[in-house]
């Protein structure tokens, strides 16, 4: 299969310049002084007359032992609960000194009628190592009305960074990695059973680059298309699809679609529409935008995370506008995000995941890692 990346010429804007659309922003974690102020991977759905949104916590920084996966709720999607915890600390070891596990934050499930979040959790994090995350398992949780609880199963060896959505045949479909962190694992059926799947291995690219944190739509003709970010600082997505319902892919190759080196979100309309929601900006130097001193790059080959855009598409595969959703400046409230804020001390709007429902897209996002809020947007508008 011949593949024919999206076309991304709406992307190439410099940031100033990008329509800025009308948002409403919601607060659903703000901590104060003595709180823990790691907060990132915010997930956002619609379920049986609320909204719930669900990210992961800890007291200074990611991928840490401790790590856990808080939630709240709201009837508008701008006014939230308290957060509570949907997902709590991995304990590796019953002695008296316990080890503590971490957890990713894995995304809410509709699944007829029920609602279920996706949660891995693993002992801890070697990026220099073959397997990086030792005992890799995504755990799902059921939402009964009232809480949270553990469903008991597991889909072991796989981690998501978005929870399945349908696709045209009635099945699930879900993107994430295998332990390793550089096999991209697609998981499809979810039907019959929660822990029931088939595996889709996508190849690695020609150019060796390192892929990470892949994102998916249908479209009408039901071609499956994934994008998916790159860690070898290229600063641009890598495109692959599938023509056999997820059953395999080409490897996938560079597309025009500028990024930071940051997660995206991606969909369908309720109108059809493609949309991809994330930090999708161009750099002053895009001959070489990963090159030490350029604008683009904040640190360690990461891109600046201002603004969060927001593009949307024809049916076609063209991307015909791409809106700034929040684009003001904005640095971290607490010293120690500075040092410790992930890798990269990457700050601005980032992690987008996005929720369509009644007329709105509500786009919940992290801002420099320390609060989670939602963006609310008019679809009329797009």
């Amino acid at each position: 299969m011949a593949l024919n990346p999206p076309d991304a010429r709406a992307f190439q804007v410099q940031p100033n310049l990008l329509p800025k659309l009308p948002v409403q922003i919601g607060v659903a974690r703000l901590p104060g002084e003595y709180e823990h102020r790691y907060h990132h991977q915010a997930q956002i759905a619609w379920h049986d007359g609320l909204f719930f949104t669900m990210w992961i916590d800890h007291a200074y920084r990611e991928d840490s032992p401790g790590q856990i996966v808080e939630y709240a709720v709201s009837e508008d999607g701008l006014t939230w609960s308290e957060p509570d915890v949907l997902a709590p600390v991995v304990e590796l070891a019953p002695d008296s000194v316990p080890v503590l596990g971490v957890r990713f934050s894995g995304g809410f499930w509709n699944r007829e009628g029920e609602l279920f979040a996706f949660s891995a959790r693993y002992d801890g994090v070697d990026y220099n190592a073959k397997v990086i995350w030792p005992n890799f398992a995504t755990e799902i949780y059921a939402w009964d009305g009232r809480q949270w609880h553990n469903s008991e199963a597991e889909i072991e060896n796989f981690g998501g960074f978005e929870a399945p959505r349908p696709l045209a045949d009635g099945s699930y479909l879900a993107c994430g990695h295998d332990n390793t962190g550089k096999q991209i694992v697609l998981i499809r059926g979810g039907g019959k059973s929660l822990d029931r799947w088939e595996r889709t291995l996508i190849p690695m690219p020609a150019d060796g680059h390192f892929l990470l944190e892949p994102n998916f739509w249908q479209d009408s003709k039901g071609v499956i298309h994934v994008v998916i970010r790159d860690e070898s600082n290229s600063h641009r997505l890598y495109y692959t699809a599938s023509t056999d319902g997820g059953k395999s892919f080409p490897a996938p190759v560079r597309s025009d679609i500028p990024d930071a080196r940051s997660r995206v979100s991606t969909g369908i309309l309720s109108d059809g529409r493609p949309y991809l929601c994330g930090n999708s900006r161009i750099s002053e130097d895009t001959a070489n935008p990963s090159e030490a001193g350029s604008e683009h790059c904040v640190m360690g080959g990461f891109g600046k995370r201002i603004p969060l855009t927001l593009a949307i598409g024809t049916d076609g595969g063209r991307f015909e506008k791409v809106y700034a959703i929040r684009s003001d400046e904005t640095s971290p409230r607490w010293a120690s995000s500075q040092v410790n804020n992930g890798f990269g001390c990457c700050y601005g709007y980032q992690y987008p995941n996005v929720c369509e429902h009644d007329g709105y897209l509500y786009i919940a996002h992290s801002v420099n890692k320390e609060d989670i809020m939602v963006a609310r947007v008019a679809v009329a508008d797009l």
